[in-house]
């Protein structure tokens, strides 16, 4: 006869291998890729003086090898545009697509986990802010991206 604890034991270990499996398998969602649609906010914001940037466009790209993207959008006049980003997301790398403005947050280094923006909210590197003025300054909220642009200046227009 089996002791109380071996048995406790044998159908814990039934459980977790089943869930392993059963979780391998596809038929549960991993935390990183959401199983239905979800709508994030992309903020495009002045690297100097954190003010909106209005009307310019942004590309999602999906995955973190970019291979596919979603139609371009542009931002609103308090710099955000809202994007649905289809099921089964785990990352995304966010560019604005304007050769108007000078791009602060670098294509390479933009690239977020949708875990990460739907708990959290996500800030993208600033490399403009060299003094670091707006460094902690601004939060993102969960299920939102803020990314650094600035106007280009005359030489490099």
């Amino acid at each position: 006869m089996r002791s109380p604890q071996r048995c406790c034991f044998l159908v814990a270990s039934i459980v977790v291998n089943f869930g392993l499996v059963y979780g391998q398998s596809g038929l549960v969602a991993s935390k990183g890729a959401p199983s239905s649609s979800v709508e994030i906010v992309v903020r495009l914001v002045n690297s100097n003086t954190a003010e909106p940037m209005n009307g310019k466009p942004i590309v999602v790209y999906l995955g973190r090898d970019k291979s596919s993207h979603l139609p371009e959008v542009f931002t609103n006049k308090q710099g955000r545009s809202a994007i649905e980003l289809p099921p089964g997301t785990e990352w995304i790398t966010v560019a604005e697509s304007s050769q108007t403005v000078w791009h602060c947050s670098p294509f390479e280094k933009s690239t977020f986990a949708t875990s990460d923006i739907l708990e959290y909210g996500v800030v993208a590197v600033n490399t403009c802010d060299r003094k670091g003025k707006l460094k902690g300054k601004l939060t993102a909220k969960p299920g939102e991206v803020i990314v650094f642009v600035r106007p280009l200046r005359f030489p490099e227009q």
